[in-house]
């Protein structure tokens, strides 16, 4: 309708101006060196409009010729395409040999074949020279189809050459556009960490819980781990209150997490609140066993006779009775109280069962030396305790270190979470 409209009132000002030109006589004339050319107006007119009639179908006829171009048609530009596809497949497969240089070559020809498709400059992002690999990013960065792989590729560089700023940067503008992906979100989260960002940290868990991009108890896991890290803080910054709060809120969100009650247990005993304390070890125990958490527990009560003492671990081993940390701390409290039977049978219960270990052998050398004094049979405890399977211990996930004690930081590779448990 406004097409039409504009038409009509094209044609009544055209209209318009020819009764004008009717009505305005008169002579043009044009004078060249010896040259006079006269005519009226009325006649300029209309060779103006022919002049500009024949430009116009002059132009079209132009635009036509070049769609019938034999170089421009249809069926060479999928030629093109498919020379494009198949040096782009070459490409792929030498880079894949490890052969960078013809893949380059390929990736070139490709670009050239395929000026605008993605796939040769990622490609190229691969095998360009430096300058120009991070130019080839930043332009895949910019198109919302390759800015996922763009900013991921940035990022693996800035956490490789440990510019953890950056990756801050990149990680959340790639968090924005993956917002579920759970590697995306587990790499900002250990950016946050490093760069003591707690609060951020905890938002980015919240995120992944909500985008179920990590697994229910792995959230619960790091969550109580961040508490955990603050409490350890504030510890050593002589905030024990603080301190306190934040480790039992750790051992809240994950009960298996033994450090944390490690930490709340041994607050606790500076405050001489041993029943606090052993509400701390016992809930943990009965999640986590371990040896320092036994140590921990032998130390609520400091004056009590070895019979006593034997008495309380016989109680506080019902939490966990078949664990081999349970009947490791029984026999070694029964040898200090001297229940031999009850020593032999926890032991010899761990050599049937095929758990013993180097602590369970010298033990057994322990108590031949007190019930018996049997020297020899001792020795060869010892020696079996030599070839015996290793206790319990700390290992690092990532580069194999075995520390002594639990820190959330591997102390030979600085891996966040890295220690775990190996029994």
């Amino acid at each position: 309708m406004t097409r039409l409209t504009f038409y009509i009132i094209l044609g009544v000002l055209i209209a318009l101006g020819a009764a004008w030109v009717v009505a305005q006589p008169g002579d043009m004339v044009l004078t060249w060196r010896s040259w006079e050319l006269r005519m009226s107006f009325a006649t300029l007119a209309i060779i103006g409009l022919l002049y500009s009639a024949a430009l116009w179908l002059l132009c079209r006829f132009w635009r036509a010729l070049r769609n019938v171009n034999p170089f421009n048609s249809p069926a060479r530009q999928a030629a093109r395409r498919r020379r494009g596809h198949a040096e782009l497949d070459r490409g792929w497969s030498a880079l894949a040999l490890g052969d960078e240089v013809a893949a380059l070559r390929h990736a070139r020809h490709a670009k050239v074949d395929l000026p605008e498709e993605n796939g040769p400059l990622l490609l190229l992002s691969h095998v360009e020279a430096e300058k120009r690999r991070v130019a080839i990013l930043e332009d895949l960065r910019a198109k919302p189809e390759t800015a996922p792989y763009a900013l991921n590729t940035l990022l693996d560089e800035a956490m490789e050459e440990e510019d953890y700023v950056l990756a801050l940067s990149l990680a959340r503008e790639l968090t924005a556009l993956a917002p579920t992906n759970r590697r995306i979100l587990k790499k900002l989260f250990d950016i946050e960490v490093h760069h003591g960002k707690w609060e951020a940290a905890s938002e980015t868990l919240k995120t992944a819980r909500r985008n179920k991009a990590l697994e229910a108890a792995e959230v619960a896991h790091l969550d109580a781990l961040l508490s955990y890290v603050q409490g350890v803080e504030a510890d050593v910054s002589g905030q024990r209150g603080d301190a306190l709060d934040l480790a039992l809120d750790a051992q809240k969100k994950d009960a298996s997490f033994a450090p944390a009650a490690q930490l709340a247990a041994r607050i606790l005993l500076s405050r001489k609140d041993g029943g606090r304390a052993r509400k701390v070890l016992e809930k943990a125990w009965k999640e986590h066993p371990l040896p320092e958490l036994a140590e921990l527990f032998l130390e609520l009560e400091p004056m009590e006779s070895p019979t006593e003492r034997l008495r309380r671990v016989q109680q506080f081993i019902k939490l966990n009775p078949d664990h081999r940390e349970s009947l490791l701390l029984l026999a070694g409290q029964a040898i200090e109280a001297q229940h031999w039977p009850e020593a032999r049978q926890a032991l010899d219960r761990l050599v049937k069962e095929d758990r013993a270990t180097v602590r369970t052998y010298n033990l057994f050398a322990r108590l031949e030396q007190k019930q018996k004094k049997d020297q020899i049979a001792a020795e060869k405890y010892l020696e079996k305790a030599l070839t015996a399977k290793r206790d319990g211990h700390w290992h690092c996930s990532e580069c194999g270190h075995q520390p002594r004690h639990y820190t959330a930081n591997c102390p030979d590779c600085d891996q966040f979470d890295g220690l775990e448990w190996v029994e």
